[in-house]
């Protein structure tokens, strides 16, 4: 029975929180690395969950970015907020530099940035993450303002599912979108279809996120 592939690595969690993969079978690892694992924002570690890259191959291929960035517990202290903010802001920088990169360097290859990027849509007062990655940072009334770092924009695959179901947590009896894929274009042209599941607490409390594509 041909089995599928678990792609995991380390990274600076204390409580040894990491990101991964499970690939398909059919599907050829041509390449798997970590992102920003020895990056510091003073004397820690900026990413505790460093970004998880992996280029996976059919005839074609597509590299996908797996993040899991700092929650927002805290961001409102008196006492940490500020660090907390600029730690968020600054893992967004990072991720956004990297993906102009890429785009330059690469510009037909299909390129997902997706995970848990624990920001919000809208973007809360403090900062625009998921709009920094993208491209496109919203800094109307922000306390930190964010550059915009990416010249071909990527696209927020989630804003396609309809608005009642476009949520991935439950905070306080609200739904909250915290989960993301963003793409570029030669990714988009080959989605099918984007959804999120039913939050099933027994398994998790975020919902999954659920695409269907095509890859040549």
């Amino acid at each position: 029975m041909a089995r599928n592939t678990a792609i995991l690595q380390p990274g600076n969690d204390v409580s040894s929180i990491n990101v991964g993969y499970l690939v398909h079978h059919k599907l050829r690892i041509e390449s798997s690395r970590q992102l920003f694992k020895d990056r510091r924002l003073g004397r820690a570690a900026l990413f505790s969950r460093p970004p998880l890259l992996i280029k996976a191959c059919l005839q074609s291929c597509i590299t996908l970015v797996n993040l899991h960035l700092r929650s927002m517990r805290g961001l409102r202290s008196a006492k940490k907020g500020k660090r907390i903010a600029l730690k968020r802001l600054g893992q967004a920088t990072e991720i956004a530099g990297w993906v102009n990169g890429f785009q330059t360097e690469n510009p037909q290859l299909a390129l997902v940035i997706l995970g848990d990027f624990n920001a919000l849509t809208p973007a809360d007062g403090i900062s625009d993450i998921v709009g920094t990655i993208a491209g496109n940072p919203d800094n109307r009334g922000k306390r930190f303002r964010a550059d915009d770092l990416v010249k071909q924009d990527l696209i927020d695959l989630t804003q396609s599912i309809p608005a009642a179901e476009r949520y991935s947590y439950r905070y306080k009896g609200q739904n909250q979108i915290l989960d993301y894929m963003l793409a570029n274009r030669v990714f988009q042209a080959n989605l099918i279809q984007i959804r999120f599941s039913p939050i099933r607490r027994a398994f998790s409390d975020h919902a999954g996120l659920l695409a269907e594509f095509k890859l040549p």
